[in-house]
């Protein structure tokens, strides 16, 4: 089972952020590939078949996102050795997606809705 871990607060949940996580196959592929391990980008470039530079500019928009951290922190300071998805933060953009697909309200941060919404995903095994 993938760790979950606390790091800086993440940005606001909006659905411009999930439109970016979620509108791209090779980010979809990243987000797979390090909530199966952790991994550094160079593992991810070689089991992907990516190029270091395409996956160094698609972690980076998942980890502004806030769906994917380092785990642990690199040898340098600032530098992660690898990274792990953040499983709450990724459940709730997908609720985030999810109410929006479904009946249109933008949501901005953690209201009722959008807890139920992530708890029920949760429940489902997500």
């Amino acid at each position: 089972m993938p760790r979950v871990i606390q790091s800086d607060p993440p940005p606001p949940m909006s659905v411009e952020i999930a439109a970016r996580v979620f509108g791209s196959s090779l980010r979809l592929a990243l987000l797979r590939h390090y909530r199966g391990t952790a991994s550094s980008q160079a593992d991810a470039a070689v089991a992907l078949d990516l190029t270091q530079s395409v996956v160094s500019k698609n972690t980076a928009v998942l980890v502004d996102a806030g769906v994917v951290v380092a785990d642990p922190p690199g040898r340098w300071k600032g530098t992660p050795g690898k990274y792990i998805v953040d499983e709450e933060r990724l459940r709730h953009l997908m609720a985030v997606t999810m109410i929006y697909s479904l009946n249109g309200n933008q949501i901005k941060g953690f209201d009722k809705d959008l807890r139920q919404a992530a708890e029920a995903l949760s429940k489902e095994g997500w």
